[in-house]
């Protein structure tokens, strides 16, 4: 077993299909205080935003929401907004109040205070980004509609 020091700070990057299936994201640990969710972010000049681009699927050019924390494209296989309620999941998993007690419960005051500030972070977050996260959910309402509709021949 490794045993990781106290300074490490995993990040879990969602949304390459290839690597981590929507599902399969790990959000707890008894031994982590601190994680990243982050949403892979195509950066303008990388070879993934020309693919991207080329291909048809980023969603805008909105630059400064290109943080990591900001679905930019169309995965395949999912919709923006599943990508999205991944990652706002994930962080709410790890930073849950039962979580955060816990790492106080096991002699952990920095886990407990990380935690207290990121379930804050997190919950401000999702305030400031309600238009945001709304675009996201009508994005993936239309995509359903358009699937579920017959081509007549």
């Amino acid at each position: 077993m490794v045993t990781l020091p106290r300074n490490v700070r995993p990040g879990v990057r969602l949304g390459h299909p290839a690597k981590l299936a929507l599902h399969r994201i790990p959000c707890t640990s008894k031994k982590i205080d601190s994680a990243q969710f982050l949403i892979l972010t195509p950066l303008p000049g990388t070879e993934l935003y020309k693919s991207l681009q080329n291909e048809g699927r980023i969603l805008d050019r909105r630059w400064d929401e290109y943080d990591g924390h900001h679905v930019k494209f169309r995965p395949v296989g999912f919709s923006p907004w599943a990508l999205q309620k991944a990652q706002i999941d994930a962080h709410a998993r790890f930073y849950s109040p039962v979580q955060i007690a816990m790492k106080l419960a096991r002699g952990r005051p920095y886990g407990f205070l990380v935690g207290m500030y990121a379930n804050a972070l997190s919950r401000r977050w999702k305030r400031a980004e309600a238009d945001y996260i709304h675009s996201l959910k009508m994005i993936a309402s239309m995509g359903k509609i358009m699937s579920s509709r017959t081509i007549p021949v």
